[in-house]
């Protein structure tokens, strides 16, 4: 133990059994301090005495004996004061132990603190679903460690249950045009987020939940009715992904060309998934085409490599009109016209589109 490492020659001395019963008064003291000042566990003996109860704590013996885990417990005494962190290390700066009583208190509330894939479990959902009612703003973290994990209180989550099944009506039998809200989604073809919101909203008329179940997977909907608030048409447009193929690009490229505004996009909903997602117009893309080219299509119409091409291009000073990382260069069609050795042999019209 710590104490007979530090004072081994005088605790030795002190426990030898030749100095008789005059030195117990002081066996007594030096013992009291023992108990009080080191992480002396209950009922050890320490010069012929046990331990009447534990008054500290190492991280580990607190972990094992309060069933929570030691980084758990180790974010908290961070986040009260307790520890520091090393934000360059990443690392705990902790004491070597801590008064026995304080860590009762903390862990009181810690074993009730749950992380996102527990706080999922809990409420009987998964963590994509979580994580969109998390953004969504309808659960929120109670605490923030110093590693900026988020924890979650058992007491709020309960609260958002009780808030999304309070006016659910119990059921025994579930017809067959009912589904659980995750089953329902994925009959409807839409997130599963917006159903929630739906019955937090009160739009749905009926909402169902089953008496062997608990949390979100209790719920019942009527499918009939969430495929009637999805009935509206799918936005038109392409993916980025589509329109990175349709335009012979990376989809690096397409992101530049987005962020520059060189693509206009808009949020819809895929016409495949229905679900919410970002699309361009397909006569955005040909318009675009119209008026610029890639270094690939540029070589193509003159049948040279692209490597014999661009320098000509940057003899000219003709800069792509994005720069990026995996991106593609994108040149104008009317800047083109204008350099030797490629205005005569290259064709300023589109080329069909590359599959």
């Amino acid at each position: 133990m710590g104490y007979s490492k530090d004072h081994k020659i005088f605790f030795d001395w002190l426990n030898r059994s030749n100095l008789g019963p005059d030195f117990e008064p002081v066996r007594h003291v030096v013992r009291n301090y023992i108990f009080q000042t080191f992480p002396i566990p209950k009922d050890e003996v320490v010069m012929g005495a046990s331990c009447p109860r534990r008054y500290r704590h190492t991280l580990a013996s607190a972990a094992c004996e309060y069933r929570v885990t030691k980084s758990k417990l180790a974010d908290r005494l961070i986040e009260l004061g307790f520890a520091a962190f090393d934000g360059t290390t990443r690392k705990h700066l902790l004491p070597y132990h801590y008064d026995a009583d304080v860590l009762a208190a903390v862990t009181t509330d810690l074993k009730d603190m749950l992380d996102a894939k527990q706080a999922a479990r809990h409420i009987g959902s998964s963590e994509t679903a979580f994580a969109q009612l998390l953004r969504r703003g309808h659960v929120r973290p109670d605490i923030k460690t110093c590693k900026a994990a988020k924890r979650y209180s058992k007491l709020s989550l309960d609260k958002f249950l009780n808030k999304l099944t309070k006016c659910a009506v119990p059921m025994d039998e579930c017809p067959s045009h009912y589904k659980t809200i995750s089953r329902a989604a994925l009959n409807a073809k839409c997130p599963m987020i917006v159903i929630i919101e739906k019955i937090l909203a009160g739009d749905l008329n009926f909402v169902g939940r089953l008496p062997e179940r608990r949390g979100l997977g209790a719920l019942v909907v009527d499918c009939r009715e969430i495929r009637n608030f999805e009935t509206e048409a799918p936005t038109t447009g392409v993916t980025r992904q589509d329109a990175a193929r349709m335009l012979g690009v990376t989809q690096s490229t397409i992101k530049l060309l987005i962020r520059d505004g060189y693509l206009p996009v808009k949020l819809g909903r895929n016409s495949v998934t229905r679900h919410p997602s970002s699309l361009i117009e397909e006569d955005d893309i040909e318009r675009f085409r119209e008026q610029f080219a890639t270094l690939g299509e540029i070589a193509r119409s003159l049948g040279k490599h692209p490597t014999s091409v661009h320098p000509l291009l940057k003899a000219a000073n003709l800069t792509p009109i994005v720069t990026g990382p995996r991106a593609n260069h994108v040149f104008r069609r009317s800047d083109l016209a204008t350099i030797s050795g490629i205005a005569t042999g290259f064709d300023n019209r589109p080329s069909s589109q590359p599959t």
